[in-house]
């Protein structure tokens, strides 16, 4: 029996080393305050109604008997990673709202009940035209420090501010798929992680009065054990303030997981987008 998992050689794009060294040299020729002044801490928990949606592709066989390489699989369709489900989580800071330290954690579980699905290519232990139920549990740790670039209010009470950081990001998932039209019972087991990868982050906001609307863009591109290629991750949101300490937001996100790696032998990939809604309330102190 081969390695439980197949870790990749840790590596960096020379992309993203070449994007962090611009972002460097910006920061340094703007002289940008490397900290706001006025502060607070936010706590800003969230709910989330997601999917997952992508194509996976796994070698069947063995190392001893040999192995085979096998066609995609849509996530949806093939290995019924199909519901929209809850997600739960949260973020921390310490700054101004805009710029500052954030921590952050998200914890994503969808379970097929009601959905039904047939694999199109075989996939590990799995044959083509198994009828699948699966199983997938998804965790994500942020640590992101973001600066503030420029500032300026191009009309009367509406403000855009302008920043950029560098941050770690953390994703585990597992995912457990069986066949549920088999005599005999098959099953397969994924376990998939990243060591932390190094991510730089784009961020703007436009407020006027208690409104603002927020785009915010991450970029991360390498090779981070089971994290193998480029990751963007994108979020759009709309925020109101209730009062001056209470903030009520939505948002819209996707997010990258170009996992990859071996589990028992076999070589598999995953080409995963998680994007959906978000929900919450921010509450400075």
């Amino acid at each position: 029996m081969g390695p439980r998992n197949l870790p990749r050689p840790v590596s960096v794009s020379p992309r993203l080393v070449a994007l962090a060294a611009v972002l460097g040299t910006v920061l340094a020729s703007c002289g940008v305050v490397a900290f706001p002044e006025k502060t607070h801490v936010t706590l800003a928990p969230v709910y989330g109604s997601l999917v997952m949606n992508g194509t996976a592709k796994m070698e069947s066989g063995s190392v001893a008997s040999g192995k085979t390489a096998n066609g995609t699989n849509d996530l949806r369709h093939g290995l019924n990673v199909a519901d929209r489900d809850t997600a739960l989580g949260g973020t921390i800071g310490y700054g101004d709202s805009f710029a500052g330290v954030e921590f952050g954690y998200l914890h994503f579980a969808e379970r097929s009940f009601d959905t039904q699905a047939v694999l199109q290519n075989d996939f590990g232990a799995l044959v083509k035209d198994d009828a699948i139920e699966s199983e997938l549990e998804f965790e994500q740790w942020t640590l992101e420090y973001i600066v503030r670039l420029f500032d300026f209010e191009p009309v009367d009470k509406l403000t855009i501010d302008l920043g950029a950081g560098i941050g770690i990001h953390h994703n585990t998932m597992t995912f457990d798929a069986k066949a549920t039209s088999a005599t005999t019972p098959r099953n397969q087991h994924l376990a998939m992680q990243d060591d932390g990868m190094p991510i730089l982050r784009a961020r703007a906001d436009a407020s006027w009065r208690r409104l603002r609307g927020r785009l915010d863009l991450g970029y991360s591109d390498g090779h981070w054990r089971n994290i193998d290629g480029k990751l963007v991750d994108l979020e759009l949101s709309v925020a109101y303030d209730l009062t001056r300490d209470v903030r009520a937001f939505a948002s819209w996100r996707r997010y990258d997981l170009p996992f990859a790696g071996g589990q028992d032998g076999l070589d598999y990939e995953f080409d995963a987008k998680l994007e959906g809604f978000y929900f919450g309330l921010e509450l400075r102190f």
